[in-house]
């Protein structure tokens, strides 16, 4: 069975029994890790076990984390999944190429009534649209969830075959499919990026700093900026030492100058 599967995420959800359903589509597809983000009915919630079957082990084994920041902190890649087009300049995540997210990553889905916030796509390293119909996009949360989880259990277990023109009155070919192309995120970096919390650490004390020094005019001013440097590093993805070498620079612009450089003239 697949192995070494990325955690699935949700994203204040707001129904038991729906998280159950997911714990139940996750079995369903080789899938244990969940992690749950401010629960509406509180958690552990008997009504999740009741509709999670086969999940049962999986609810019991559940994390649960107060903020989407603190549960995605040491996640590398994180996939945003929508069913609508978002107005956002990100990296998009093909669903051909979900298979080649590893345990390091995360995918995080958005609660039942609206999915996942603005505020919650600052936390997004990627977006993925789920391909359905147009004109139809709204999917439940177990839905989304099976949809996600199924596609990279069938490509990772190697049940992925051409479909058989013979149940159509042809003739049979049983052709496999060609290879998935490359995973559409990126180009493998010779480092991993830096894990979300790391990164996300880097941003609150440069807009820390900002604020110490009265860089924002206005409450609104301070959150469109953060929102624009976060999407930036985002897309950026930095490396663990690429962070350090910025939480350098910063340190030394905040330090005082307490020599002249040598060819100022008041030094001779």
């Amino acid at each position: 069975m697949p192995e070494n599967l990325p955690v699935i995420v949700l994203v204040r959800p707001q129904l038991a029994i729906n998280i159950g359903m997911v714990a139940r589509g996750m079995a369903n597809s080789s899938f244990s890790a969940l992690r749950l983000v401010a629960p509406r009915d509180g958690w552990p919630n008997d009504e999740a076990f009741k509709t999670a079957t086969e999940g049962k082990a999986i609810l019991e084994n559940t994390q649960l984390f107060p903020t989407l920041e603190q549960a995605v902190a040491d996640r590398h890649s994180i996939v945003a999944t929508t069913a609508r087009q978002r107005d956002r300049n990100m990296h998009t995540l093909a669903y051909p190429d979900l298979p080649t997210l590893t345990s390091d990553d995360a995918i995080i889905f958005g609660q039942e009534n609206n999915g996942l916030s603005g505020d919650d796509l600052l936390f997004a390293t990627h977006v993925m649209h789920l391909p359905v119909n147009p004109h139809h996009a709204s999917l439940s949360l177990p839905s989304a969830v099976l949809l996600t989880v199924h596609s990279i259990f069938v490509h990772r277990a190697g049940y992925v075959t051409a479909p058989n023109p013979a149940d159509l009155g042809q003739d049979r070919t049983d052709t496999p499919l060609a290879p998935q192309k490359p995973f559409g995120i990126a180009p493998t970096p010779p480092q991993r990026p830096a894990s979300s919390g790391l990164l996300h650490n880097f941003l609150h004390r440069l807009s820390n700093e900002l604020e110490i020094r009265g860089y924002y005019r206005h409450p609104a001013m301070k959150r469109k900026t953060h929102a624009n440097l976060n999407a930036l590093a985002q897309r950026a993805q930095p490396t663990e030492q690429e962070l350090n070498s910025l939480h350098g620079v910063v340190s030394s612009l905040l330090e005082k100058k307490t020599t002249r450089p040598s060819n100022d003239p008041s030094q001779h």
